[in-house]
């Protein structure tokens, strides 16, 4: 990986994109985004174990995927700063979704080609996992429905254990309690099975399924029966595909065609939610 030296200029240079108290972005003149990270947290996560610098310095093409993978190791001053990448096409799967008409977000079909896409980029990644995936802020899609994958340093490649893991998927210290989803100090691919099921239902129905097992009253805890029952899902496939994730001594699935199927056989019906602007209410209906 190619190391290289800037200055204060250069990142002055570079157009403001977003900022955090982890990271900031800046796109640069020659069009490549620079991602520069604040002292505090590189010193943080060396605390806890995490090594970005090394992970960005080993990192290579993932062939037959869209992820982004670095172009340069950033030194400021010669101290590790941060790193560039190209320039994702399109824009995140957030700002995707929510630019979204009504009738948009009725249309399962278009939620099928994107999630299947989104599916095999996973898939092919096999020396990857994508922990933080239920972030759809770090998918970009385009008007074609092309998918890349940007914050390479977020992601658990070989070795190297991912820095942030989806708050979608539960507990952190309970996935790392189930060897099902973590063995040997890693995450398993077990996981992206579970980020994927957990990624449909955000996008498609808007619902988060790590509320499944919290109290919602003093005598009932939210099980997936109630969720399938608010969405109206009578699909015995789908169902058995998304109850493995939540029982820890049978493997997961990918929902592959399933998605699909859904399409053909169901349409999906929205409504507006009038006390929550930009919330909508979403259920499945069967088709005659």
């Amino acid at each position: 990986m190619k190391k290289i030296t800037i200055s204060y200029d250069d990142i002055n240079r570079g157009k403001y994109l977003s900022g955090g108290s982890k990271s900031v972005l800046f796109e640069m003149p020659n069009g490549q985004i620079l991602k520069c990270f604040n002292p505090d947290y590189i010193d943080m996560t060396k605390q806890f174990g995490f090594h970005i610098e090394e992970q960005l310095l080993s990192a290579t093409e993932v062939p037959d995927t869209g992820v982004l993978v670095p172009t340069s190791i950033c030194y400021l001053d010669g101290h590790f700063l941060g790193y560039t990448l190209p320039k994702a096409k399109g824009q995140s799967l957030y700002d995707y979704s929510m630019s979204l008409s009504l009738d948009d977000r009725a249309d399962l079909y278009q939620y099928a080609d994107i999630f299947s896409k989104v599916e095999r980029t996973v898939k092919n990644a096999d020396d990857i996992v994508f922990p933080d995936l239920c972030s759809l802020k770090n998918i970009f899609v385009d008007s074609d429905h092309n998918i890349q994958f940007i914050d390479y340093d977020g992601l658990q490649v070989g070795h190297f254990p991912p820095t942030s893991v989806s708050n979608s998927l539960g507990s952190v210290d309970f996935l790392q309690a189930n060897p099902k989803y973590f063995q040997n100090g890693l995450y398993t691919k077990e996981l992206d099975k579970k980020s994927l099921i957990h990624l449909y239902f955000s996008l498609v129905f808007n619902v988060g399924l790590q509320n499944i097992g919290r109290s919602v009253s003093p005598n009932h805890r939210m099980t997936l029966d109630d969720v399938f029952s608010a969405l109206a899902i009578d699909d015995v496939e789908l169902y058995e595909k998304v109850s493995r994730v939540f029982d820890y001594h049978v493997p997961n699935e990918y929902l592959g065609d399933t998605v699909f199927r859904i399409a053909d056989e169901y349409d999906l019906k929205v409504d507006p939610v009038p006390i929550q602007a930009g919330c909508y209410e979403k259920r499945l209906v069967k088709k005659k």
